[in-house]
């Protein structure tokens, strides 16, 4: 009806594709009721812990880094894994692990980065991939949102993070890391905290349009979700076609649809012909048999009766299906 043919965009899957994942969360103190701010405490509490989890820029926010993988069932187990032994660690300290993507003053912001890498791909290989992955994770990121504190300034995040950016459609400019941040770039893997730099092996694409989910069933899905649409895109897919015939509607396309996630305006995906979000997830759920999360986090807090401040988010790490 919309002319969004999945057949267009998916094919046979790509053999020796991993992907990893990185979560952040929000440490809370319960004794103080406020954020961490204790960095050598954090670092004191981090030698108890496994390697893949560690402090990140701040020190209220831990992040959670997963090996890369070739299926999604061992990110999604080893994620969980690490979130409960983290959990347990900072609980005898009367500190809260909260998967949560803002709280308190809607200032704290935590994210969650998906790493793709694929075996014996050359750079326009990635390119193609990068560009045919990047509206579904549009669409996945608008689904499975949780703005409920600050619209203003989540939206504003979206938009002007300084570590999320619109990646060039332009595949010279892609692969030079022209943009400084982008959604979905190149990474050398051997110094992640450099930046960006032209692709050198092993690389990765990397996607960083997704707020840290605080139901599980809504990271489960992102998992799922993004692996199955990297495994399976096309390197001729639509998108692709779009930037090579005009990369000007390409580029105006991406614009539109950005704005229209700032403005809070759910479901709308230009780059997808208008169809709505939640049906393009429910597609990619029925094309490759997943669970689509329908319950939203606003209807689960509902349903818990559950408010949103910082008690709502403390029941949501124990009862939103981490544990």
């Amino acid at each position: 009806m919309f002319g969004l043919y999945l057949d267009d965009w998916f094919g046979k899957p790509h053999k020796n594709m991993k992907m990893g994942v990185e979560l952040e969360l929000t440490l809370y103190d319960l004794q103080r009721k406020e954020l961490v701010q204790s960095n050598s405490l954090v670092l004191e509490i981090l030698e108890n812990l496994p390697q893949e989890i560690f402090k990140d820029y701040y020190p209220y926010q831990l992040e959670i880094r997963s090996n890369p993988h070739t299926n999604p069932e061992d990110i999604i187990r080893e994620i969980k894994d690490f979130y409960k032994l983290a959990r347990r660690e900072f609980a005898k300290n009367g500190i809260a692990v909260i998967p949560a993507t803002g709280i308190l003053d809607g200032q704290v912001f935590c994210g969650m980065h998906v790493h793709i890498s694929y075996d014996k791909a050359n750079e326009e290989i990635y390119w193609r991939r990068a560009m045919g992955i990047y509206p579904f994770a549009l669409s996945i990121a608008d689904h499975t949102k949780n703005f409920e504190i600050d619209l203003i300034h989540t939206s504003k995040r979206l938009l002007e993070s300084r570590h999320i950016g619109r990646p060039p459609l332009d595949f010279r400019q892609f692969v030079a890391g022209a943009t400084k941040y982008m959604d979905i770039a190149y990474r050398h893997r051997n110094n992640g905290e450099e930046g960006r730099v032209r692709m050198k092996r092993p690389a990765t694409i990397e996607v960083r349009l997704f707020d840290t989910p605080s139901l599980f069933s809504h990271f489960k899905f992102i998992v799922e979700a993004v692996f199955n649409v990297a495994k399976h895109i096309r390197d001729d897919n639509p998108f692709v076609a779009m930037i090579e015939n005009n990369i000007r509607l390409a580029n105006n396309a991406v614009d539109m649809t950005r704005l229209l996630m700032e403005h809070q305006r759910y479901g709308v995906n230009k780059i997808l012909k208008g169809r709505l979000n939640s049906d393009v997830c429910r597609m990619i759920a029925d094309r490759f048999g997943i669970d689509f999360p329908s319950e939203t986090q606003f209807e689960y807090r509902e349903r818990m009766g559950l408010n949103a401040d910082i008690n709502g988010f403390l029941i949501l790490a124990l009862k939103g299906g981490w544990d």
